[in-house]
């Protein structure tokens, strides 16, 4: 049997012993190959409804816990912004590494030029 299928007679069942019929032998018959798993699955049903005890909340506590709920406010979550100063110093971080980043490159450019025009400018030695 399909756990969907098992699933959905075990619901009808437990419908049944909610409304005071026991449809364990209409099942049964139904599904007489899955008497095997269905008959246990049933006993343990009915137990566990013969267990329960029906409670009833007094209607003054239903009553408090109703107001309670539609007059309660949720607590109003702030989101807080970055202080002024930790985004001046991030600000100020991110433009000295370019800066950096540019005098880098620069400094690169001026030392490649420097050593192509000191190897073309080499004096020619006497032999």
């Amino acid at each position: 049997m399909k756990k969907r299928e098992l699933a959905a007679i075990l619901s009808a069942h437990a419908d049944g012993l909610i409304k005071g019929n026991d449809t364990s032998d209409q099942f049964l018959t139904e599904y007489p190959e899955d008497a095997a798993e269905l008959g246990p699955l049933f006993h343990l049903a009915a137990a566990v409804q013969a267990a329960l005890i029906p409670v009833k909340a007094p209607v003054a506590f239903v009553n408090r816990l109703r107001n309670d709920l539609l007059t309660h406010t949720p607590p109003k979550i702030a989101i807080k912004a970055p202080v002024s100063g930790q985004k001046i110093l991030l600000m100020g971080m991110a433009a000295a590494g370019s800066v950096l980043s540019v005098a880098g490159i620069a400094l690169l450019v001026w030392r490649r030029l420097k050593t192509s025009g000191e190897a073309g400018q080499q004096p020619a030695t006497a032999v």
